[in-house]
């Protein structure tokens, strides 16, 4: 029978030079190699740069922002990728890659709700210095967070169900920033140290511990209260796996 392989549409898998990857010449060379190798499953993913943001799409711009988007024939737009695809591939499958990013307004409404890389709110663990990030995405303790991007998600597929080539569409797949990990964990850091996951930690504590006495005794410390206990930082947890290793 006929073998259905994976290829990520943008860049398939394929050793290209990452400067020019992302451009619809590259698309249609790239797919070409592809189809000629005998696939006919490949990847669909939003442009996730609108009016210069990374992380704004046209399907959600903002807190309760979720317009009607009209079709494009952008770069990096749905149109143009399945228009090339179809062309080179008339018998292509696809499934949609969507992402977890989330528009500077969202961030600039709920601070509190934003994951943050350091304790002093600060969020982009590359450039920590900037104060602001080009990447930000919710706290997974934010369920005003879960909830908008569960919007999004349906706004877009409900979009994408509603185009002549629907019928191609054989899987939606949720690919968080981090390469299906939390965007901190691939750059060293481990905790979010953003209020809401501070209020739902603290509430975990509550529920496991009930008194300030049991949280005391449990930790072997005298110093916290079920009000003020914080997780480490992420130095902190470096220092205390250098005393285990010892």
């Amino acid at each position: 029978g006929e073998v259905l392989s994976y290829a990520c549409y943008s860049n398939p898998g394929l050793r290209t030079d990452p400067t020019h990857a992302y451009s619809p010449a590259n698309w249609r060379r790239d797919i070409e190699r592809f189809v000629n190798s005998g696939y006919r499953f490949f990847s669909i993913s939003p442009n996730y740069t609108v009016d210069g943001e990374w992380g704004k799409t046209r399907f959600w711009l903002g807190p309760d922002d979720y317009p009607e988007p009209d079709p494009e024939t952008k770069e990096f737009c749905f149109e143009l990728q399945m228009q090339i695809l179809l062309e080179l591939c008339p018998r292509a499958k696809v499934f949609v890659r969507l992402g977890d990013r989330i528009p500077e307004a969202w961030a600039d409404a709920y601070p509190e709700e934003t994951l943050a890389a350091y304790p002093d709110g600060s969020f982009d663990p590359l450039r920590p210095e900037q104060g602001r990030s080009t990447f930000k995405k919710p706290s997974l303790a934010s369920a005003i967070g879960l909830r908008d991007l569960c919007r999004f998600f349906k706004h877009t597929t409900s979009y994408l169900r509603q185009q002549p080539w629907a019928d191609r569409i054989v899987g939606y797949a949720l690919y968080p920033a981090g390469e299906g990990m939390t965007v901190l964990a691939p750059n060293g850091l481990l905790f979010d140290h953003s209020p809401v996951m501070h209020r739902v930690f603290r509430q975990f504590l509550q529920n496991k511990y009930a008194s300030d006495s049991v949280l005391r005794e449990a930790w072997g410390r005298q110093d916290i209260s079920l009000e003020t206990a914080l997780y480490p930082t992420d130095g902190e947890w470096k220092m205390w796996l250098v005393d285990c290793h010892h």
